[in-house]
């Protein structure tokens, strides 16, 4: 039998189990109220994130974001310096110096020393030419070439800034201390209706071509401005297209109507590419692209990338965009057609406006540290900084040596192309 010291007590037990009630009831209750403050710190919020806790160990987002960009710096797919120093300089070399910011307001996105401080590596310099009327071909081209050159000589100016790059294999090999330049079109009637300027253009080292911008060409339709005057690609325009995959240019398809979008997909060889889109489900603007178009990118079995097109707050949305809703953007697009198939296309010097916390090129930390924030690894924004493109782009130049073995160049001409039809009669 127990000493009567140890016999259990029925008061000291009622107030033992009504403790062990209260008191985890009530660090419940003060948990669910803190979550509820205002004052509640927003860093566990984004810890925690919107898709779940990140694996690693909590690191504030900004210097995470850095740590990403530090080894794996971006890598933006439209940048148009090109016209913006021909808009406001006259494409005059000593009316300018890249080395501090332009005293012109228009647009003044870019500058080495904000290039540095964003951790941008490479970028694509687009030549953009506005679309020409019929007999302004000849215009358009001449325009093109006169960019082209303009970054042909900022290489030659700022020879241990700038670096033109021709490959992925490049690109991947370029010294931290250059910016890597690419070149590219926004616009295939900047070729003059001629297949063999883009042969030659593809020997300077152009990596893409848009095949239309705002309006119409012989070769495909645009979304902006189209009238459906190919419904869709051309017969020269599906020429085009497998032109471009045989000199292992990407086929751009930002800009194109939706029905130009699935035709170039169809007969594309290559990986899927858009420079510079969104994502019309977030904002429905004819420049973004549609859910089933980004279905055709999920499931390609040729790859693709959508470069994602964070400084232009007109596809952004209506209300003031910021950093967030750029970030939120980015995230719908890789959440759909998954993280493996998404960039950087700025559209930096190209736009009058920017999202609110994306004024320019050195503001790509910020961008990354809020998607860090919504459960980003350090491998999904390595690939979305600049891996996701150089893969792309390697495929496209595996295709183009396919293709050289086995297809001889198209000698096709459209169908305005008077001048040497006439001289085809055999």
């Amino acid at each position: 039998m127990k000493p009567e010291s140890q016999l259990p007590n029925p008061k000291a037990e009622s107030k033992r189990t009504l403790r062990s009630k209260i008191i985890p009831a009530f660090l419940l209750a003060a948990f669910l109220y803190c979550l509820s403050c205002a004052d509640w710190p927003r860093e566990m919020s984004s810890y925690f994130g919107r898709h779940g806790a990140h694996k690693d160990k909590y690191i504030e987002p900004l210097t995470f974001a850095l740590d990403v960009l530090k080894k794996s710096p971006v890598l933006d797919t439209h940048l148009d310096l090109p016209i913006a120093l021909r808009e406001e300089f006259g494409l005059d070399f000593n009316a300018f110096n890249l080395s501090t910011p332009a005293p012109s307001p228009f647009p003044n996105h870019i500058d080495f020393k904000r290039t540095r401080k964003g951790l941008l590596g490479s970028a694509s310099f687009s030549s953009f030419v506005e679309c020409p009327v019929a007999d302004k071909a000849d215009t358009s081209v001449r325009d093109t070439l006169e960019q082209l050159d303009t970054v042909f000589l900022l290489e030659e100016l700022y020879p241990d800034y700038i670096k033109i790059v021709h490959s992925a294999q490049e690109l991947e090999r370029l010294s931290h201390k250059k910016l890597g330049i690419m070149l590219s079109l926004e616009g295939a009637h900047q070729l003059g209706d001629s297949l063999g300027a883009l042969r030659v253009y593809a020997r300077m080292g152009i990596k893409y071509i848009t095949l239309a911008h705002n309006c119409d060409n012989v070769f495909a339709d645009a979304a902006v401005e189209g009238h459906r005057t190919n419904h869709g690609l051309s017969e020269i325009g599906k020429e085009l297209v497998k032109e471009l995959n045989r000199n292992g240019v990407l086929v751009d398809i930002s800009h194109v109507s939706d029905e130009t979008a699935h035709q170039a997909i169809d007969v594309n060889h290559g990986p899927l590419f858009w420079s510079h889109s969104g994502a019309r489900e977030i904002y429905d603007h004819p420049r973004n692209v549609p859910d089933d178009l980004l279905v055709r990118l999920r499931d390609s079995p040729n790859d693709g990338v959508l470069q994602v097109v964070i400084a232009a707050a007109d596809f952004m949305g209506d209300n003031s965009p910021t950093i967030i809703d750029a970030a939120n953007h980015i995230d719908y697009i890789a959440n759909f057609a998954g993280k493996s198939h998404v960039g950087i296309g700025s559209d930096f010097d190209g736009v009058p406006t920017t999202p609110y916390g994306l004024e320019d090129i050195s503001t790509y930390p910020a961008l990354f540290a809020e998607l860090y924030k919504l459960g980003w690894t350090k491998a999904d924004l390595a690939g979305l900084a600049r891996n996701n493109f150089i893969r792309v782009l390697k495929k496209a130049e595996r295709v183009s040596k396919e293709l050289k073995r086995k297809q001889l160049p198209s000698m096709n001409l459209p169908p305005n192309r008077d001048d040497l039809l006439n001289h085809r009669n055999y």
